[in-house]
């Protein structure tokens, strides 16, 4: 009877110690799992509200045609960083000057059905990405049909030209290497730009 007493109490006193093992362990386990769920909620909402800030930014950028911006630090930067793809889409005119630097200039560009911009040759290099519709380019006679992300580059001193021989608007943006036009300068239609005897004057955007 003394033996059998003794050996429930062993056996009471060993789930005793295994049960508090159990929730000493468990009880830790717990309040790690926690701790990573409150702090990834907070991380994912700064996430979200840097960038709420930084879309806020851009519209506003966008809205002024300004090429100031901040980067993720919120530090200001100058140049030019953008949706090109979207802009050129977007845009509506024959030609507008989005940005001029010393050495080089972004150009919108957009060319109505059956529109061209004309045979000419440049003293710089030039170079063309399409976005959306399509048409021909033509190198020194030499016509290559060209459509949304086809890339045109021409060398300084050759004839060329761009010609839309779709059915819906060409779309593209181009870059002159140096600048070609005043900085700024908006066409609404070629017409307009034949009418426009102007010329880089040297005045960048920065």
């Amino acid at each position: 009877m003394k033996y059998q007493t003794n050996t429930n109490l062993v056996i009471r006193s060993s789930f005793t110690l295994a049960l508090a093992l159990v929730l000493a362990i468990w009880f830790p386990v717990q309040a790690r799992s926690a701790e990573p769920a409150e702090g990834k909620n907070v991380t994912e909402a700064k996430m979200m509200e840097n960038t709420k800030d930084q879309e806020t930014k851009r519209t506003a950028s966008l809205a002024s045609n300004t090429p100031v911006e901040q980067n993720n630090q919120g530090a200001i930067m100058k140049g030019y960083v953008q949706d090109i793809e979207s802009l050129a889409i977007k845009n509506n005119e024959f030609r507008r000057v989005l940005y001029t630097a010393k050495n080089c200039q972004l150009v919108l560009m957009a060319l109505k059905p059956k529109e061209e911009i004309g045979a000419e040759v440049h003293k710089l290099d030039q170079f063309f990405r399409v976005e959306e519709g399509s048409g021909e380019a033509v190198l020194n006679g030499v016509r290559t049909p060209i459509r949304a992300g086809f890339a045109v580059l021409v060398p300084a001193g050759m004839n060329h030209n761009i010609i839309n021989t779709g059915k819906v608007p060409l779309k593209l943006y181009t870059i002159y290497s140096p600048p070609n036009h005043r900085d700024g300068v908006v066409h609404h239609t070629r017409a307009d730009a034949e009418a426009d005897n102007e010329h880089f004057d040297g005045k960048t955007t920065e």
